[in-house]
């Protein structure tokens, strides 16, 4: 079977388009340092990548929780600790409260130094962290507003913020005032401000402090209580947070095989490629009377 010019022709010709294509591709791929760049490279391998960016993208979105969860609860524990501290202050003060050989003078500085308990408790009530007020509730608004009254009235509400920080994940960032500042002592419902407020009367009067230091070791004991379940969420999320940094780990290794190229491989196959477009040209050189334009149209 004869082969004519027009096909010799047209041979070469789609051999010096393939090899050109080829080229192109090495080329694109040693500059790039990626093998899968368009979805036609590997149309399977581009789908696998674009499910492992989604993947990626929705592990972010946890981490960014996560973080923020750590930021509200790290600032609602350290509240609780300085609550602590103002209920351990109030205890040593309750202690005095009877003791006949205090001055006047002295009993003034006691009622001065309750005093600056109860401002200390008011700021620490309206602790906010990252725009949130963290006895606050669902509310944005200060959960225990400056007034003249000093026990005030929660402004917050019962909710929580809830994060989530994994699928099907979720904590509570926060915990409404009333958990902590709201205690029941014997069937009697009270709250810290009211027992500070009774303290500074207790000194004033001189009185038994006996009933006085049940409320606080009752208000002490409920404050440790949410503390440490504060501190059990801490530790859900610094664990989710692990979790989260090792998926990432996973899911950017995985696309990195299905994108990257090795540097080397790319190189040696530039290096082919290069040859073997270059004898493509070189055969076409030598066929017919056909131009190299005429061969690259």
């Amino acid at each position: 079977m004869r082969i004519s010019n027009k096909q010799i022709h047209e041979t070469v010709r789609t051999a010096v388009s393939k090899a050109s294509s080829a080229l192109a591709k090495a080329q694109e791929t040693a500059i790039t340092g990626k093998k899968l760049v368009h979805p036609s490279d590997d149309p399977s391998g581009a789908a696998m990548a674009n499910a492992i960016r989604s993947a990626v993208a929705a592990n972010d979105a946890y981490t960014r929780n996560a973080s923020r969860a750590k930021e509200l609860l790290t600032a609602t524990e350290a509240a609780l600790s300085d609550i602590m501290s103002v209920l351990q202050e109030a205890r040593q003060l309750a202690m005095q409260t009877n003791n006949e050989t205090i001055t006047p003078e002295g009993r003034a500085a006691l009622v001065a130094h309750v005093q600056s308990l109860q401002k200390r408790l008011r700021l620490i009530a309206n602790t906010s962290a990252d725009g949130i007020y963290v006895f606050g509730g669902a509310q944005t608004e200060e959960p225990y507003p400056e007034t003249s009254n000093p026990v005030p009235s929660y402004k917050g509400d019962l909710g929580e913020r809830l994060i989530e920080i994994g699928p099907n994940t979720v904590v509570a960032g926060n915990v409404p005032g009333t958990k902590v500042f709201n205690v029941q002592v014997e069937d009697k419902p009270t709250n810290l401000f009211a027992i500070l407020e009774e303290l500074s009367d207790g000194v004033k009067s001189a009185v038994e402090p006996s009933d006085l230091l049940k409320q606080i070791d009752k208000a002490l004991e409920n404050v440790l209580a949410v503390r440490t379940e504060i501190g059990g969420r801490l530790q859900r999320v610094e664990l989710a947070t692990s979790r989260l940094s090792d998926a990432e780990i996973n899911l950017k290794t995985s696309l990195s095989k299905l994108e990257d190229a090795d540097l080397s491989e790319a190189i040696l196959e530039l290096k082919q490629r290069e040859l073997a477009y270059e004898a493509a040209l070189a055969v076409a050189s030598r066929v017919g009377n056909l131009s190299l334009l005429d061969y690259l149209r």
